[in-house]
């Protein structure tokens, strides 16, 4: 084209397709579909030369896993299932990495992250009615623990360290008390 921009329109006897875009200044667009394997592609690729490449698959009831890779080194995947459960994920290229879940079967929803270092810690949340939700957490240090609201706005905080010692604050809507339990490693407590 006369602003500089040219492309492709393919389409090859099993019905594959391929659709490209490359403009005056280098960024493109390529989309791909691969009738063998129905793997759909989508390749983006910026001015700047930093790229981003989907490869997604459809399933029956609205499901779909998509994986992508970027340029910078990072890469994930993007998966729903015919139920509805839901899996994303991140990973960069320091090795650092979030990961998101919904099981539509449990109601669970999942975060669990790593750090570059290795460590991590991974959340498990339900939520119910009038605000109220059910969230435990685990962490690579060896500690766990708790954090719950009740739909009356109750509240629970928990944090157990790897050595056993704790900590455990609540607060009952209906009293107007607040608690607080403290336990250390040796047993002892207030």
């Amino acid at each position: 084209a006369s602003d500089g921009s040219h492309g492709e329109n393919d389409k090859s006897a099993d019905g594959s397709t391929l659709t490209s875009r490359i403009n005056a200044d280098g960024s493109s667009t390529t989309s791909t579909f691969d009738a063998a394997t129905g793997v759909n592609g989508y390749d983006q690729v910026n001015a700047d030369g930093s790229s981003i490449d989907y490869s997604t698959t459809y399933g029956a009831n609205g499901a779909y896993q998509q994986g992508w890779t970027a340029s910078d080194g990072s890469h994930g995947e993007n998966d729903k299932s015919a139920d509805g459960s839901t899996m994303t994920s991140r990973t960069n290229a320091d090795g650092s990495s979030t990961t998101n879940t919904y099981n539509a079967v449990t109601g669970v929803n999942g975060y669990d992250q790593v750090n570059a270092d290795g460590s991590s810690i991974d959340y498990q949340t339900t939520y119910g009615a009038n605000g109220a939700y059910q969230q435990a957490w685990t962490a690579s240090d060896g500690s766990h623990g708790e954090n719950d609201k009740s739909a009356d706005g109750s509240t629970l905080t928990s944090h157990i360290n790897a050595d056993g010692s704790s900590t455990t604050s609540t607060v009952d809507a209906a009293t107007g008390v607040n608690g607080y339990d403290q336990v250390n490693a040796d047993g002892s407590s207030i």
